[in-house]
């Protein structure tokens, strides 16, 4: 007998230690929780073997639908214990065929209603569908795949037609250049341009292709020309380096600034007295050979008697201010091809920062009045 007390009081220890470890579980945790549904649609009704005598907040229930929902409002009934709106993600409401019969659904009571874990559409309150022009997007509801079928031209773009619908190109150029369609409009493409053909723009037109071929490369400073009317090509014989001085021309190696360079023009007709300051540079770029040439030559005759006139050239080197003068051109009455005009070249070295100018000294006719043109122009040769 004591021996049997004992056990009984050993028992009892355990059995009071099991219960005070599970006194905090929900009694529905302790017991299966699965039920097949016997309802109606949209009417959820399981009972368990051994069923919670109350709902308790966060309690899991699964549950087999017999139908699946049709309404967003269907409700379950577990063990009798009352109808509860079943929700998902919360509050929201359910879609149709978020209940089937081909997926157990999980829930958990909130307090208020019994929340879906595993809704079988999937996106919920999501957009199902969108249409444009010649796009649908549509969401297929029972197993929560979207498709999506664009209906275009094989070898075009999809563009907006206007600010809400979408459109399709026609067949695009294959290696062309696409071009935008402004505002409503389709783009479009250009045909392919043939080799080395740059595209040409047209302002408001579309752009064009060349007609004139282009080499696809050039050496290092060559000038590219016309080499025919449809064909531009490298002009070897002619290089220039980065400052634009001409290093070689028509192929022979160049020094200094490679090519002589006009720096000032001077051109008076008519003349009929002396000519002040008449700057050909204001003011040397810098310092080199310089050369000036003048053409003096008689437009009116005297009437009797000569006169005459000279131009002086001034120009500063290295530290003086120098001159020099021009034979005169003697003005006569008489109209001969042998004289009537001097031609003069007058080199020298220049300063920079320097003006080279000239002046002209007229001497009258004796009678009628003689005029001269004068033609000057500077050149850089170094």
């Amino acid at each position: 007998m004591k021996r049997i007390l004992s056990l009984l009081a050993i028992t009892g220890v355990l059995s009071l230690q099991a219960l005070a470890q599970t006194a905090n579980y929900p009694e529905v945790q302790l017991q299966p929780s699965y039920a097949a549904d016997t309802g109606a649609a949209n009417v959820l009704t399981a009972t368990v073997n051994s069923c919670p005598t109350a709902y308790t907040t966060g309690m899991f229930i699964k549950v087999l639908p017999l139908h699946a929902n049709s309404i967003t409002t269907p409700t379950l009934n577990f063990c009798g214990l009352g109808a509860k709106t079943i929700t998902k993600k919360g509050i929201s409401a359910l879609a149709a065929n978020d209940l089937i019969t081909t997926q157990i659904a999980t829930f958990i009571y909130d307090g208020t209603g019994m929340e879906l874990q595993n809704p079988a559409t999937g996106t919920g309150s999501g957009v199902t569908s969108f249409t444009g022009d010649g796009t649908v997007v549509t969401n297929s509801g029972s197993t929560g795949s979207v498709t999506m079928t664009i209906s275009g031209t094989s070898g075009g773009i999809v563009y907006f037609s206007s600010n809400s619908a979408w459109g399709s190109t026609g067949l695009l150029t294959q290696y062309g250049i696409l071009l935008g369609g402004g505002t409503g409009g389709a783009p479009t493409s250009t045909a392919q341009g043939a080799s080395n053909m740059p595209l040409i723009g047209q302002g408001a037109s579309a752009p064009v292709w060349s007609t004139v071929g282009h080499p696809s490369s050039c050496g290092t400073g060559q000038v590219v020309y016309g080499s025919s009317a449809t064909q531009l090509a490298c002009l070897s014989g002619f290089v220039l380096n980065s400052s634009g001085a001409a290093t070689t021309y028509d192929g022979i190696t160049t020094a200094g600034l490679g090519l002589v360079t006009v720096e000032g023009v001077s051109d008076k007709t008519a003349q009929s007295s002396s000519l002040t300051t008449q700057n050909l540079i204001a003011s040397t770029g810098a310092a080199g050979h310089y050369l000036v040439r003048f053409y003096l030559d008689q437009s009116a005759l005297c009437t009797t008697g000569t006169g005459s006139v000279y131009a002086t050239v001034s120009w500063t080197d290295a530290t003086v201010t120098r001159t020099a003068q021009t034979i005169p051109l003697t003005l006569t009455n008489t109209t001969s091809t042998a004289s009537g005009f001097v031609d003069v070249a007058l080199p020298f070295w220049s300063a920079t920062s320097s003006a080279i100018s000239y002046t002209t000294t007229y001497t009258a006719c004796t009678s009628g009045t003689g005029t001269y043109d004068l033609h000057a122009e500077v050149e850089r040769t170094n």
